[in-house]
Protein backbone atom coordinates (compact mmCIF):
# COMPACT_ATOMS: atom_id res chain seq x y z
CA UNK A 1 0.00 0.00 0.00
CA UNK A 2 0.95 3.71 -0.57
CA UNK A 3 0.86 6.22 2.58
CA UNK A 4 -0.15 9.32 2.28
CA UNK A 5 3.16 10.75 3.27
CA UNK A 6 4.79 9.18 0.46
CA UNK A 7 2.45 10.29 -1.76
CA UNK A 8 2.89 13.82 -0.69
CA UNK A 9 6.73 13.63 -1.17
CA UNK A 10 6.48 11.80 -4.44
CA UNK A 11 4.02 14.56 -5.26
CA UNK A 12 6.17 17.36 -3.93
CA UNK A 13 9.16 15.95 -5.78
CA UNK A 14 7.60 15.67 -9.04
CA UNK A 15 6.09 19.39 -8.70
CA UNK A 16 9.20 20.70 -8.08
CA UNK A 17 10.74 19.15 -11.13
CA UNK A 18 7.85 19.90 -13.36
CA UNK A 19 8.27 24.02 -11.90
CA UNK A 20 12.18 23.59 -13.08
CA UNK A 21 11.15 22.42 -16.56
CA UNK A 22 8.60 25.34 -16.68
CA UNK A 23 11.30 27.73 -15.71
CA UNK A 24 14.00 25.84 -18.46
CA UNK A 25 11.30 26.08 -20.89
CA UNK A 26 10.39 30.33 -20.01
CA UNK A 27 14.49 30.84 -20.21
CA UNK A 28 14.79 29.21 -23.43
CA UNK A 29 11.89 31.04 -24.82
CA UNK A 30 12.65 34.28 -23.62
CA UNK A 31 16.70 33.95 -24.89
CA UNK A 32 17.52 36.61 -27.69
CA UNK A 33 19.03 34.04 -29.62
CA UNK A 34 16.26 31.26 -29.60
CA UNK A 35 13.90 30.76 -32.34
CA UNK A 36 11.28 30.50 -30.07
CA UNK A 37 11.02 33.87 -28.15
CA UNK A 38 11.15 35.56 -31.98
CA UNK A 39 8.08 36.90 -33.46
CA UNK A 40 8.01 39.20 -36.47
CA UNK A 41 8.63 42.50 -34.32
CA UNK A 42 12.33 40.55 -34.13
CA UNK A 43 12.64 39.78 -38.29
CA UNK A 44 10.24 36.28 -37.75
CA UNK A 45 8.16 35.65 -40.65
CA UNK A 46 4.43 34.50 -40.16
CA UNK A 47 5.36 30.76 -41.20
CA UNK A 48 8.58 30.59 -38.94
CA UNK A 49 6.41 32.66 -35.83
CA UNK A 50 3.32 29.76 -36.17
CA UNK A 51 5.93 26.88 -36.39
CA UNK A 52 7.30 28.48 -33.14
CA UNK A 53 3.75 28.36 -31.69
CA UNK A 54 3.13 24.68 -32.37
CA UNK A 55 6.67 23.85 -31.20
CA UNK A 56 5.87 25.38 -28.08
CA UNK A 57 2.79 23.27 -28.23
CA UNK A 58 3.99 20.11 -28.88
CA UNK A 59 6.70 20.65 -25.54
CA UNK A 60 4.32 21.76 -23.35
CA UNK A 61 2.07 18.91 -24.20
CA UNK A 62 5.43 16.44 -23.67
CA UNK A 63 6.52 18.05 -20.78
CA UNK A 64 3.14 17.44 -19.24
CA UNK A 65 3.93 13.61 -20.20
CA UNK A 66 7.43 13.68 -18.55
CA UNK A 67 5.64 15.03 -15.44
CA UNK A 68 2.83 12.37 -15.81
CA UNK A 69 5.41 9.00 -16.38
CA UNK A 70 7.43 10.58 -13.53
CA UNK A 71 5.29 10.29 -11.19
CA UNK A 72 3.88 7.49 -12.59
CA UNK A 73 7.57 5.70 -12.04
CA UNK A 74 7.77 6.54 -8.47
CA UNK A 75 4.43 5.26 -7.54
CA UNK A 76 5.23 2.21 -8.89
CA UNK A 77 8.70 1.94 -7.30
CA UNK A 78 6.96 2.86 -4.14
CA UNK A 79 4.38 0.09 -4.03
CA UNK A 80 7.57 -2.61 -4.56
CA UNK A 81 8.64 -2.37 -1.62
CA UNK A 82 5.41 -3.76 -0.19
CA UNK A 83 4.85 -6.18 -3.17
CA UNK A 84 4.30 -9.48 -2.94
CA UNK A 85 7.96 -11.35 -4.73
CA UNK A 86 5.76 -13.01 -7.11
CA UNK A 87 4.79 -9.15 -8.70
CA UNK A 88 8.46 -7.68 -8.41
CA UNK A 89 9.49 -8.87 -12.02
CA UNK A 90 6.36 -7.29 -13.60
CA UNK A 91 6.65 -4.05 -11.50
CA UNK A 92 10.47 -3.98 -12.20
CA UNK A 93 9.85 -4.13 -15.83
CA UNK A 94 7.39 -1.07 -15.66
CA UNK A 95 9.86 0.68 -14.01
CA UNK A 96 12.23 -0.20 -16.73
CA UNK A 97 9.57 0.60 -19.57
CA UNK A 98 8.85 4.07 -17.95
CA UNK A 99 12.33 5.12 -17.58
CA UNK A 100 12.97 4.19 -21.11
CA UNK A 101 9.97 6.54 -22.03
CA UNK A 102 11.20 9.12 -19.60
CA UNK A 103 14.71 9.21 -21.53
CA UNK A 104 12.85 9.06 -24.96
CA UNK A 105 10.32 12.27 -23.85
CA UNK A 106 13.15 14.54 -23.11
CA UNK A 107 15.19 13.52 -25.85
CA UNK A 108 11.52 14.49 -27.63
CA UNK A 109 11.60 17.60 -26.02
CA UNK A 110 14.97 18.70 -26.20
CA UNK A 111 15.35 17.62 -30.08
CA UNK A 112 11.73 19.82 -30.80
CA UNK A 113 13.56 23.06 -28.84
CA UNK A 114 16.54 22.98 -30.47
CA UNK A 115 14.77 22.62 -34.01
CA UNK A 116 16.91 21.29 -37.13
CA UNK A 117 20.17 20.76 -34.89
CA UNK A 118 21.59 17.48 -35.14
CA UNK A 119 22.30 16.45 -31.94
CA UNK A 120 24.23 13.17 -32.69
CA UNK A 121 26.91 15.33 -33.50
CA UNK A 122 27.74 16.38 -30.02
CA UNK A 123 27.98 13.30 -28.88
CA UNK A 124 31.43 10.91 -28.78
CA UNK A 125 30.40 7.63 -30.60
CA UNK A 126 32.29 4.60 -29.73
CA UNK A 127 31.73 1.91 -32.84
CA UNK A 128 32.37 -1.40 -31.99
CA UNK A 129 33.03 -3.88 -34.35
CA UNK A 130 32.43 -7.52 -33.95
CA UNK A 131 35.19 -9.56 -35.67
CA UNK A 132 32.82 -12.46 -36.29
CA UNK A 133 30.52 -10.55 -38.82
CA UNK A 134 33.06 -8.26 -40.37
CA UNK A 135 35.85 -8.82 -42.48
CA UNK A 136 38.27 -7.05 -41.00
CA UNK A 137 38.81 -3.85 -38.70
CA UNK A 138 40.11 -2.26 -41.68
CA UNK A 139 36.15 -1.66 -42.83
CA UNK A 140 35.46 0.40 -40.38
CA UNK A 141 36.02 3.66 -41.85
CA UNK A 142 34.50 2.29 -45.35
CA UNK A 143 31.48 1.33 -43.33
CA UNK A 144 31.50 4.50 -41.16
CA UNK A 145 31.25 6.77 -44.59
CA UNK A 146 28.83 4.85 -45.94
CA UNK A 147 26.64 5.30 -42.19
CA UNK A 148 27.34 9.36 -42.97
CA UNK A 149 26.00 9.27 -46.60
CA UNK A 150 23.45 7.35 -45.77
CA UNK A 151 22.38 9.07 -42.59
CA UNK A 152 19.97 11.53 -43.24
CA UNK A 153 17.58 9.37 -45.85
CA UNK A 154 17.45 6.84 -43.04
CA UNK A 155 16.41 9.25 -40.41
CA UNK A 156 13.94 10.21 -42.60
CA UNK A 157 12.73 6.71 -43.18
CA UNK A 158 12.68 5.89 -39.82
CA UNK A 159 10.41 8.94 -39.05
CA UNK A 160 8.20 7.95 -41.74
CA UNK A 161 8.25 4.59 -40.03
CA UNK A 162 7.33 5.79 -36.52
CA UNK A 163 4.60 7.93 -37.92
CA UNK A 164 2.85 4.89 -39.79
CA UNK A 165 3.44 2.60 -36.44
CA UNK A 166 2.22 5.60 -34.46
CA UNK A 167 -0.79 6.31 -36.77
CA UNK A 168 -1.34 2.25 -36.59
CA UNK A 169 -1.77 2.33 -32.88
CA UNK A 170 -3.75 5.47 -32.50
CA UNK A 171 -6.26 4.06 -34.57
CA UNK A 172 -6.29 1.05 -32.60
CA UNK A 173 -6.37 2.87 -29.34
CA UNK A 174 -9.60 4.54 -30.93
CA UNK A 175 -11.22 1.46 -31.73
CA UNK A 176 -10.69 0.21 -28.19
CA UNK A 177 -11.61 3.19 -26.52
CA UNK A 178 -14.98 3.12 -28.81
CA UNK A 179 -15.68 -0.55 -27.96
CA UNK A 180 -14.78 0.29 -23.85
CA UNK A 181 -17.79 3.77 -23.87
CA UNK A 182 -20.02 1.21 -25.82
CA UNK A 183 -19.97 -1.28 -22.78
CA UNK A 184 -20.04 1.18 -20.60
CA UNK A 185 -23.10 2.95 -21.28
CA UNK A 186 -24.89 -0.72 -21.07
CA UNK A 187 -23.53 -1.07 -17.49
CA UNK A 188 -24.50 0.02 -14.41
CA UNK A 189 -22.95 1.08 -10.94
CA UNK A 190 -20.79 -2.08 -10.00
CA UNK A 191 -17.35 -3.90 -9.84
CA UNK A 192 -17.93 -4.61 -14.16
CA UNK A 193 -18.16 -0.60 -14.26
CA UNK A 194 -14.94 0.51 -12.24
CA UNK A 195 -13.05 -2.24 -14.18
CA UNK A 196 -14.73 -0.86 -17.46
CA UNK A 197 -13.92 2.69 -15.76
CA UNK A 198 -10.26 1.40 -15.28
CA UNK A 199 -9.70 -0.05 -18.95
CA UNK A 200 -10.87 3.09 -20.02
CA UNK A 201 -8.91 4.93 -18.47
CA UNK A 202 -5.67 2.87 -19.66
CA UNK A 203 -6.66 2.94 -23.09
CA UNK A 204 -6.89 7.02 -22.94
CA UNK A 205 -3.79 7.15 -21.76
CA UNK A 206 -2.41 5.10 -24.22
CA UNK A 207 -4.28 7.47 -27.14
CA UNK A 208 -3.08 10.47 -26.03
CA UNK A 209 0.94 8.56 -25.83
CA UNK A 210 0.37 7.54 -28.92
CA UNK A 211 -0.49 10.87 -30.55
CA UNK A 212 2.28 12.43 -28.67
CA UNK A 213 4.54 10.27 -30.51
CA UNK A 214 2.65 10.58 -33.56
CA UNK A 215 3.23 14.83 -33.25
CA UNK A 216 6.96 14.30 -32.04
CA UNK A 217 7.40 12.07 -35.36
CA UNK A 218 6.38 14.53 -37.43
CA UNK A 219 7.84 17.14 -35.89
CA UNK A 220 11.03 15.51 -36.06
CA UNK A 221 10.55 14.24 -40.39
CA UNK A 222 9.67 18.35 -40.68
CA UNK A 223 12.75 19.19 -39.63
CA UNK A 224 14.71 16.40 -41.45
CA UNK A 225 13.44 17.56 -44.19
CA UNK A 226 14.13 21.43 -43.92
CA UNK A 227 16.53 22.46 -45.69
CA UNK A 228 18.08 25.93 -44.52
CA UNK A 229 20.79 25.59 -47.70
CA UNK A 230 19.92 25.91 -51.34
CA UNK A 231 20.37 22.93 -53.51
CA UNK A 232 22.94 24.40 -55.71
CA UNK A 233 24.65 25.67 -52.35
CA UNK A 234 25.30 22.61 -51.16
CA UNK A 235 26.64 21.03 -54.33
CA UNK A 236 29.11 24.02 -54.41
CA UNK A 237 29.95 23.09 -50.47
CA UNK A 238 30.41 19.32 -51.01
CA UNK A 239 32.62 19.84 -54.21
CA UNK A 240 34.43 22.12 -52.60
CA UNK A 241 35.16 20.13 -49.70
CA UNK A 242 36.12 16.85 -52.29
CA UNK A 243 39.15 19.04 -53.85
CA UNK A 244 40.35 20.37 -50.79
CA UNK A 245 40.16 16.91 -49.39
CA UNK A 246 39.89 14.00 -50.90
CA UNK A 247 40.32 14.96 -54.15
CA UNK A 248 43.50 16.78 -53.87
CA UNK A 249 44.34 13.16 -51.62
CA UNK A 250 43.61 11.70 -55.41
CA UNK A 251 45.57 14.04 -57.06
CA UNK A 252 48.77 13.56 -55.08
CA UNK A 253 48.64 10.00 -54.89
CA UNK A 254 48.43 9.80 -58.72
CA UNK A 255 51.39 12.32 -59.27
CA UNK A 256 53.19 10.25 -57.25
CA UNK A 257 52.22 7.44 -59.53
CA UNK A 258 53.36 8.90 -61.96
CA UNK A 259 56.88 10.10 -60.71
CA UNK A 260 57.65 6.28 -59.69
CA UNK A 261 56.56 5.15 -62.91
CA UNK A 262 58.65 7.16 -64.92
CA UNK A 263 61.41 7.14 -62.44
CA UNK A 264 61.46 3.04 -63.02
CA UNK A 265 60.84 3.53 -66.37
CA UNK A 266 64.18 5.68 -66.98
CA UNK A 267 66.35 2.93 -65.05
CA UNK A 268 64.79 0.11 -67.20
CA UNK A 269 65.65 1.10 -70.12
CA UNK A 270 69.35 2.34 -69.09
CA UNK A 271 69.41 -1.22 -67.84
CA UNK A 272 68.10 -2.87 -71.04
CA UNK A 273 70.78 -1.44 -73.24
CA UNK A 274 72.73 -3.57 -75.30
CA UNK A 275 76.05 -3.44 -74.33
CA UNK A 276 79.27 -3.87 -76.51
CA UNK A 277 80.10 -7.42 -77.97
CA UNK A 278 76.90 -8.81 -76.60
CA UNK A 279 75.25 -11.53 -78.47
CA UNK A 280 71.82 -10.33 -79.92
CA UNK A 281 70.08 -13.50 -78.09
CA UNK A 282 71.86 -12.81 -74.87
CA UNK A 283 70.49 -9.48 -74.86
CA UNK A 284 66.90 -10.30 -75.63
CA UNK A 285 66.70 -12.93 -72.52
CA UNK A 286 68.34 -10.39 -70.27
CA UNK A 287 66.13 -7.72 -72.06
CA UNK A 288 63.20 -9.49 -71.24
CA UNK A 289 63.86 -10.45 -67.74
CA UNK A 290 64.61 -6.87 -66.81
CA UNK A 291 61.53 -5.88 -68.44
CA UNK A 292 59.22 -8.43 -66.73
CA UNK A 293 61.40 -7.99 -63.34
CA UNK A 294 60.42 -4.40 -63.71
CA UNK A 295 57.20 -4.33 -64.20
CA UNK A 296 56.81 -6.36 -60.94
CA UNK A 297 59.24 -3.19 -59.22
CA UNK A 298 57.05 -0.86 -60.64
CA UNK A 299 53.84 -2.16 -59.54
CA UNK A 300 54.94 -2.77 -55.79
CA UNK A 301 55.96 0.68 -55.94
CA UNK A 302 53.30 2.54 -56.90
CA UNK A 303 50.89 0.81 -54.73
CA UNK A 304 53.56 1.70 -51.91
CA UNK A 305 53.64 5.45 -53.22
CA UNK A 306 49.76 5.32 -53.34
CA UNK A 307 49.60 4.36 -50.05
CA UNK A 308 52.15 6.86 -48.22
CA UNK A 309 49.94 9.48 -49.58
CA UNK A 310 47.05 8.25 -48.18
CA UNK A 311 48.93 7.88 -44.93
CA UNK A 312 50.66 11.01 -44.94
CA UNK A 313 47.29 12.70 -45.45
CA UNK A 314 45.34 10.96 -42.99
CA UNK A 315 43.10 9.75 -45.37
CA UNK A 316 41.59 6.63 -43.61
CA UNK A 317 39.12 5.83 -45.84
CA UNK A 318 41.16 5.76 -48.53
CA UNK A 319 43.85 3.77 -46.96
CA UNK A 320 41.42 1.13 -45.98
CA UNK A 321 39.89 0.71 -49.85
CA UNK A 322 43.72 0.50 -50.84
CA UNK A 323 44.31 -2.78 -48.15
CA UNK A 324 41.20 -4.22 -49.08
CA UNK A 325 41.90 -4.05 -52.99
CA UNK A 326 45.95 -5.38 -52.19
CA UNK A 327 43.81 -8.06 -49.71
CA UNK A 328 41.48 -9.12 -53.16
CA UNK A 329 44.44 -9.41 -55.29
CA UNK A 330 46.78 -11.27 -53.03
CA UNK A 331 43.52 -13.80 -52.91
CA UNK A 332 43.37 -13.90 -56.61
CA UNK A 333 47.18 -14.14 -57.13
CA UNK A 334 47.47 -17.17 -54.24
CA UNK A 335 45.64 -19.77 -56.71
CA UNK A 336 47.27 -18.56 -59.99
CA UNK A 337 50.82 -18.62 -58.75
CA UNK A 338 52.32 -21.57 -59.88
CA UNK A 339 50.92 -20.65 -63.37
CA UNK A 340 52.61 -17.61 -63.62
CA UNK A 341 55.78 -19.13 -62.29
CA UNK A 342 55.57 -21.03 -65.45
CA UNK A 343 54.46 -18.54 -67.62
CA UNK A 344 57.30 -16.58 -66.14
CA UNK A 345 59.97 -19.10 -66.83
CA UNK A 346 57.95 -19.25 -70.84
CA UNK A 347 58.18 -15.22 -71.00
CA UNK A 348 62.23 -15.31 -69.56
CA UNK A 349 63.24 -17.94 -72.22
CA UNK A 350 63.95 -20.74 -69.41
CA UNK A 351 60.79 -22.62 -70.18
CA UNK A 352 60.46 -25.57 -71.88
CA UNK A 353 59.46 -23.65 -74.98
CA UNK A 354 62.09 -21.77 -76.01
CA UNK A 355 62.75 -18.45 -79.18
CA UNK A 356 64.43 -19.84 -82.16
CA UNK A 357 63.77 -23.74 -81.29
CA UNK A 358 61.31 -26.57 -83.32
CA UNK A 359 58.37 -27.02 -81.46
CA UNK A 360 55.51 -29.15 -83.08
CA UNK A 361 51.80 -27.88 -82.77
CA UNK A 362 48.90 -28.90 -84.18
CA UNK A 363 50.90 -31.64 -86.22
CA UNK A 364 53.31 -29.55 -87.93
CA UNK A 365 57.10 -27.65 -87.07
CA UNK A 366 57.32 -24.26 -86.32
CA UNK A 367 59.96 -22.13 -85.23
CA UNK A 368 59.67 -20.54 -82.51
CA UNK A 369 60.33 -16.53 -83.45
CA UNK A 370 59.04 -14.45 -79.98
CA UNK A 371 58.06 -15.63 -76.92
CA UNK A 372 55.16 -13.37 -75.31
CA UNK A 373 51.69 -13.15 -73.98
CA UNK A 374 50.73 -14.30 -77.50
CA UNK A 375 53.72 -15.96 -78.94
CA UNK A 376 54.72 -16.45 -83.03
CA UNK A 377 55.44 -19.24 -84.53
CA UNK A 378 56.26 -19.35 -88.40
CA UNK A 379 57.63 -21.88 -90.90
CA UNK A 380 60.19 -20.67 -93.72
CA UNK A 381 58.08 -22.69 -95.60
CA UNK A 382 54.59 -21.48 -95.05
CA UNK A 383 52.75 -18.22 -95.70
CA UNK A 384 51.41 -16.33 -92.48
CA UNK A 385 52.19 -16.95 -88.91
CA UNK A 386 50.75 -17.92 -86.14
CA UNK A 387 49.53 -15.97 -82.77
CA UNK A 388 49.36 -19.18 -79.80
CA UNK A 389 48.12 -18.22 -76.31
CA UNK A 390 50.53 -18.41 -73.75
CA UNK A 391 48.30 -21.10 -71.86
CA UNK A 392 49.15 -23.42 -75.05
CA UNK A 393 52.58 -22.68 -75.28
CA UNK A 394 53.06 -24.03 -71.74
CA UNK A 395 52.20 -27.01 -73.00
CA UNK A 396 54.79 -27.32 -75.79
CA UNK A 397 58.08 -28.20 -75.58
CA UNK A 398 60.44 -27.48 -78.39
CA UNK A 399 63.81 -28.13 -79.58
CA UNK A 400 67.27 -26.88 -81.72
CA UNK A 401 66.27 -27.53 -84.98
CA UNK A 402 69.88 -27.51 -86.23
CA UNK A 403 69.85 -27.84 -90.08
CA UNK A 404 66.51 -30.18 -90.38
CA UNK A 405 63.57 -29.50 -92.71
CA UNK A 406 61.03 -27.65 -92.11
CA UNK A 407 58.44 -28.81 -94.62
CA UNK A 408 58.95 -31.35 -97.24
CA UNK A 409 58.00 -29.22 -99.86
CA UNK A 410 58.36 -25.55 -100.73
CA UNK A 411 56.18 -23.26 -102.86
CA UNK A 412 57.08 -24.48 -106.24
CA UNK A 413 58.28 -27.67 -105.99
CA UNK A 414 56.93 -30.96 -108.07
CA UNK A 415 55.90 -33.69 -106.20
CA UNK A 416 55.48 -37.46 -107.44
CA UNK A 417 53.05 -39.14 -105.57
CA UNK A 418 52.56 -43.24 -105.63
CA UNK A 419 49.54 -43.74 -107.82
CA UNK A 420 51.63 -41.23 -110.17
CA UNK A 421 50.08 -38.28 -110.16
CA UNK A 422 53.07 -35.09 -110.69
CA UNK A 423 51.55 -32.50 -109.25
CA UNK A 424 53.39 -28.80 -108.32
CA UNK A 425 52.82 -26.49 -104.90
CA UNK A 426 51.12 -23.51 -105.82
CA UNK A 427 50.38 -22.04 -102.21
CA UNK A 428 51.52 -22.84 -98.83
CA UNK A 429 49.25 -21.74 -95.11
CA UNK A 430 48.94 -22.89 -92.05
CA UNK A 431 45.50 -23.95 -93.01
CA UNK A 432 45.94 -25.59 -96.77
CA UNK A 433 48.11 -26.62 -99.43
CA UNK A 434 47.59 -26.05 -102.83
CA UNK A 435 48.40 -28.49 -105.46
CA UNK A 436 48.52 -28.24 -109.69
CA UNK A 437 48.59 -30.47 -111.80
CA UNK A 438 50.23 -30.06 -115.51
CA UNK A 439 47.04 -29.64 -117.10
CA UNK A 440 45.95 -26.73 -114.57
CA UNK A 441 44.05 -28.77 -112.42
CA UNK A 442 43.96 -27.14 -108.81
CA UNK A 443 43.72 -29.66 -105.35
CA UNK A 444 43.93 -28.12 -102.09
CA UNK A 445 44.63 -30.44 -99.05
CA UNK A 446 44.82 -29.66 -95.27
CA UNK A 447 48.52 -28.43 -94.39
CA UNK A 448 48.63 -31.02 -91.82
CA UNK A 449 47.13 -33.95 -93.81
CA UNK A 450 49.84 -33.01 -96.64
CA UNK A 451 52.67 -33.22 -94.11
CA UNK A 452 51.85 -36.66 -93.16
CA UNK A 453 51.70 -37.64 -96.74
CA UNK A 454 54.39 -39.85 -98.48
CA UNK A 455 55.79 -38.55 -101.87
CA UNK A 456 59.07 -37.59 -104.07
CA UNK A 457 59.82 -34.18 -104.15
CA UNK A 458 61.59 -33.71 -107.53
CA UNK A 459 63.04 -30.30 -106.88
CA UNK A 460 63.93 -30.28 -103.37
CA UNK A 461 67.34 -32.02 -104.42
CA UNK A 462 69.54 -30.57 -107.69
CA UNK A 463 68.75 -33.86 -109.65
CA UNK A 464 65.72 -36.75 -109.82
CA UNK A 465 65.83 -40.21 -111.37
CA UNK A 466 63.30 -41.51 -114.50
CA UNK A 467 63.72 -45.02 -114.39
CA UNK A 468 62.27 -47.45 -116.44
CA UNK A 469 62.41 -51.38 -117.40
CA UNK A 470 62.52 -53.38 -120.71
CA UNK A 471 62.55 -57.14 -121.75
CA UNK A 472 64.40 -58.40 -124.55
CA UNK A 473 63.89 -62.62 -125.60
CA UNK A 474 65.98 -65.12 -124.24
CA UNK A 475 67.31 -66.11 -127.62
CA UNK A 476 69.69 -62.87 -127.07
CA UNK A 477 71.03 -64.26 -123.80
CA UNK A 478 74.44 -63.83 -124.60
CA UNK A 479 74.83 -60.07 -124.96
CA UNK A 480 72.37 -59.65 -122.66
CA UNK A 481 75.18 -58.49 -120.08
CA UNK A 482 77.06 -56.36 -121.58
CA UNK A 483 76.39 -55.59 -125.53
CA UNK A 484 72.57 -54.93 -125.19
CA UNK A 485 73.07 -52.55 -122.19
CA UNK A 486 75.55 -50.41 -123.74
CA UNK A 487 73.97 -50.33 -127.38
CA UNK A 488 70.51 -49.16 -125.19
CA UNK A 489 72.49 -46.35 -123.33
CA UNK A 490 73.86 -45.07 -126.82
CA UNK A 491 70.31 -44.75 -127.98
CA UNK A 492 68.70 -43.18 -124.83
CA UNK A 493 71.88 -40.79 -124.68
CA UNK A 494 71.53 -40.16 -128.39
CA UNK A 495 67.70 -39.33 -128.75
CA UNK A 496 68.03 -37.48 -125.66
CA UNK A 497 71.09 -35.33 -127.00
CA UNK A 498 68.47 -34.18 -130.16
CA UNK A 499 65.47 -33.25 -127.36
CA UNK A 500 64.54 -29.91 -125.70
CA UNK A 501 65.93 -31.29 -122.11
CA UNK A 502 69.21 -31.67 -123.66
CA UNK A 503 71.13 -29.61 -121.35
CA UNK A 504 69.34 -30.83 -118.33
CA UNK A 505 70.72 -34.65 -118.83
CA UNK A 506 73.51 -35.64 -115.93
CA UNK A 507 73.64 -39.58 -117.31
CA UNK A 508 72.17 -42.22 -118.49
CA UNK A 509 72.56 -45.76 -117.12
CA UNK A 510 71.38 -49.19 -118.44
CA UNK A 511 71.81 -52.84 -116.95
CA UNK A 512 70.67 -55.83 -116.67
CA UNK A 513 68.65 -56.19 -113.74
CA UNK A 514 67.09 -59.99 -113.58
CA UNK A 515 66.32 -62.80 -115.80
CA UNK A 516 62.49 -62.63 -115.73
CA UNK A 517 59.83 -65.50 -116.32
CA UNK A 518 59.77 -65.03 -120.30
CA UNK A 519 62.07 -62.04 -120.82
CA UNK A 520 65.70 -60.80 -119.51
CA UNK A 521 64.76 -57.43 -118.06
CA UNK A 522 66.91 -54.47 -117.93
CA UNK A 523 66.73 -51.55 -115.89
CA UNK A 524 67.07 -48.11 -117.87
CA UNK A 525 68.06 -44.81 -116.03
CA UNK A 526 68.10 -41.15 -116.68
CA UNK A 527 70.02 -39.06 -114.29
CA UNK A 528 68.32 -35.38 -114.38
CA UNK A 529 68.80 -31.91 -113.07
CA UNK A 530 65.57 -30.58 -111.40
CA UNK A 531 65.06 -28.03 -114.09
CA UNK A 532 63.62 -30.80 -115.74
CA UNK A 533 60.90 -31.71 -113.85
CA UNK A 534 58.05 -31.01 -115.67
CA UNK A 535 59.98 -33.73 -118.17
CA UNK A 536 59.29 -36.68 -115.69
CA UNK A 537 56.58 -38.83 -117.59
CA UNK A 538 57.42 -37.68 -121.10
CA UNK A 539 61.17 -39.22 -120.28
CA UNK A 540 59.96 -42.32 -119.20
CA UNK A 541 58.18 -42.57 -122.50
CA UNK A 542 60.68 -41.67 -124.79
CA UNK A 543 62.88 -44.47 -122.73
CA UNK A 544 60.55 -46.76 -123.91
CA UNK A 545 60.83 -45.67 -127.94
CA UNK A 546 64.21 -45.46 -127.94
CA UNK A 547 64.19 -49.26 -127.03
CA UNK A 548 61.86 -50.25 -129.41
CA UNK A 549 63.30 -48.38 -131.95
CA UNK A 550 66.61 -49.97 -131.56
CA UNK A 551 65.65 -53.82 -130.92
CA UNK A 552 63.76 -52.92 -134.37
CA UNK A 553 67.00 -52.04 -135.80
CA UNK A 554 69.20 -54.77 -134.06
CA UNK A 555 66.50 -57.48 -134.61
CA UNK A 556 66.05 -58.26 -130.87
CA UNK A 557 63.26 -60.23 -130.34
CA UNK A 558 60.72 -58.62 -127.83
CA UNK A 559 58.73 -61.22 -126.14
CA UNK A 560 55.27 -61.30 -124.14
CA UNK A 561 54.32 -63.30 -121.61
CA UNK A 562 53.18 -66.51 -121.76
CA UNK A 563 50.91 -68.72 -120.11
CA UNK A 564 52.26 -72.79 -119.67
CA UNK A 565 49.48 -75.14 -118.90
CA UNK A 566 50.00 -78.47 -117.66
CA UNK A 567 47.75 -81.09 -118.46
CA UNK A 568 47.98 -84.69 -116.89
CA UNK A 569 48.99 -87.18 -119.05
Amino acid sequence: MITADAVSTTSGMNSTVLNIHAVLLVFLLAWPGSGLAQDSATGLSPDQDVAAQNRLQQIDSLVESLAAKRRARATVRSTMSSADQDDLADLQASVDKLSEDIRETSVAIEQIAVGSVDLEVLVDEQTEIDWRRELNQILTPVLQSLKRVTEKPRKIEQERNNIAQAKEQLSTAQVALSNIEASLALTEVGPTRVTLEGLSRSWTQRAEEYTRDLDVATAQLINLQRSDESLWVQVRAAVSSFLKGRGLTLLLAVVASLVVYYSVQFLAKALTKRQKGEEARDHRTRQRIIHFGVRAIKAVLIAVAIIMVFYVRGDILLMALSFLLAAAVFVSARHVIPRFVDELKLLLNLGSVREDERVMYHGLPWKVTQLNVHSLLKNPEITGVLRVPMNEMLNLTSRPAGSEPWFPASKGDYILFDDNRLLQVTKLTPEHVLLENLAGTSTMIPTSEFYALVFENLTRSPTYFVSSVFGIGYSHQSDSVHAIPEKLRTAIEQELQHSDVSQHVVSVHAELQEAGASSLDFWLGVKMKREAATSYFKLKRQIQQVCVATCTEEGWEIPFPQLVLHQPS
